[in-house]
């Protein structure tokens, strides 16, 4: 499981980088992984417009392959982890916005996002609750 100031460290890293607008983006913004999890992907995105600003953005969703609920194994059992993966995350989600990002909902299915723009590097206590649930790897 990452840690804080892991966290801290990659953000720094992206953030002391020259802006580059990427193509993908319009050639407006910049975007970058700063941390992933079957169940969670924490990005850093910076503009054109602001380049000395740079925004989280984390978004939750179910893992690629929970689809695949049906095994040898009980049906029940499989869906009830999700379930309980998936109330783990969105509580995580909920205590982001408790520190002042802001949530939506993406699409048709169901990816959730919570971002919040910074002038400056955050608080090490803003890393401490970006770091994501302790929750196995969905398989």
């Amino acid at each position: 499981m990452i840690q804080p100031n892991q966290l801290v460290e990659q953000y720094i890293q992206l953030v002391s980088k020259p802006f580059q607008a990427m193509p993908e983006y319009d050639g407006l913004e910049s975007v970058h992984m700063l941390y992933e999890t079957a169940w969670v992907r924490i990005l850093v995105i910076r503009s054109e417009e602001k380049p000395d600003c740079a925004s989280i953005e984390v978004e939750t969703s179910l893992p690629l392959n929970a689809s695949r609920t049906s095994c040898d194994c009980d049906e029940s059992k499989a869906a009830k982890e999700l379930l309980d993966g998936m109330i783990l995350h969105l509580k995580y989600m909920a205590d982001l916005c408790t520190q002042g990002f802001q949530a939506d909902l993406v699409g048709p299915d169901c990816l959730w996002t919570v971002s919040k723009e910074f002038n400056e590097i955050p608080s090490e206590d803003i890393f401490r609750f970006l770091c994501p649930p302790n929750w196995r790897e969905f398989r």
